[in-house]
Formats: structure tokens, sequence, C-alpha cells
């Protein structure tokens, strides 16, 4: 309780009245578990809260990639018929995901540096520029490509190694294109762009797989 005088020499009534205490009294575990979880869980830049980010990232990237097995297993039989298309597989997914890692790295870049905005001009002057780079490296690619799985084809019919060859040039334009695009697609959602990065590559397995897969068929 509070004592107030009432009169202005001193002499008056003395009235006691109620405090209003409205801070409470926490033990002190209570205090030490909610600083730590203000400080490892709520703060964004914690070491746990990133890696639980991430994790959750890299866990739908791992069930996706089941995408690509359920279409290796569709083609099974064109597999087992053309064995090379298994010897040069992950050569041709390596590349679409190195060149959609590259055009990645080139639109983050960007965004970050403030030299790219969320503007739809911005993203077509990147994407016309990134498609025209995405060309040339395909032609070389598809030129050490073609090379290459002649070399070591045993006897593959031509138009095998030609099929996988233009698959590389096809594939490698394709992430040129994807890849300067998953970046300003994150930011638009309010998403990390940083996790573009592996998500390139597994979309970029998929897209290869079902491209050489269907190109050789067809072949």
């Amino acid at each position: 309780y509070q004592r107030r005088v009432h009169g202005g020499d001193g002499d008056g009534d003395i009235d006691r009245i109620p405090i209003n205490r409205t801070n409470k009294t926490y033990p002190i575990w209570w205090l030490l578990l909610t600083r730590i979880i203000r400080k490892y869980i709520v703060n964004s830049n914690s070491i746990p809260a990133t890696a639980a980010k991430r994790t959750s990232v890299l866990l739908i990237l791992l069930l996706s990639q089941s995408i690509a097995a359920s279409v290796l297993e569709f083609y099974d039989k064109l597999i087992q018929k053309y064995i090379v298309i298994a010897v040069f597989l992950t050569m041709i997914c390596g590349a679409g995901g190195n060149a959609g890692v590259q055009s990645t790295v080139r639109a983050i870049t960007g965004l970050v540096s403030k030299e790219h905005t969320l503007k739809i001009s911005d993203y077509l002057k990147l994407l016309r520029k990134e498609a025209a780079i995405g060309c040339l490296c395909a032609c070389a690619v598809m030129s050490i490509g073609f090379f290459r799985v002649s070399v070591h084809s045993d006897g593959a019919p031509t138009g095998v190694v030609v099929a996988i060859s233009l698959s590389l040039f096809l594939i490698v334009v394709i992430a040129a294109a994807v890849g300067c695009t998953l970046p300003f697609l994150l930011e638009l959602f309010s998403i990390n762009s940083e996790h573009a990065g592996p998500i390139i590559q597994v979309v970029m397995d998929i897209i290869a797989v079902l491209i050489v897969c269907n190109a050789v068929f067809f072949c």
C-alpha cells in the first residue's frame, strides 16, 4: 500500500490506497527459457532457425527428386536398349545444373546489389542476356558432348549420339533461362532467393531426364 496525505499543511488525514502492480515475477528458469527461444528460434538469423529453414527446403527437394526416378523407371526399357543414356546421364544432368547455378548466381547478385529490381523490365533484360549467353555456352557444351559420346558410346547408333548432343544444347539453354527466373520468383513471394541454388539443381535434373529420354525415344 501507499500512503496519501490530505491537506497542504501535512496534518490532514492519511489514507492507505492499493498500488497496481502489473509486473509479475517469473522464476529464473522461465526467464532463461524465453531468452533462449527469442535468441535462437525467433531470431531469423540464428543458427537453429536458419538450419530449420534450409532443412525444410532440402527435404522438399529430396522428395521432388523422386520425380526424376519415376521418369527413369518409365523409360526403363529404353535405357536398357541404349545403355549409353545411363552412361552419360550424370554428364547431362550436371551440365544443366551447372549452367542453371551460374545464371542463378548472376540473378541473385543483381538483386542483392540493387542492379536489378523485381520490375518486369529488369527481369526481361536479364532473361534476354542470360538466354544469349546460354545459347553460346550450349554450342560449346554440345560440341564437346558430341565428341565425348561418339568416342565412348561403344557403337551406339548415330541418331542416339546426335539426340544426346542436341539434348545437351537444349538443357543448357533452358537452365540459363530457368536459373535467372527462380530468384525473381522467390523474391516475389517473399522467399529468400538463396534457396534458388539447390532448387535449380533438382529442377534441371528432372528436366534433363525428360528431355534426353524423349529425344532418344523419338530419334
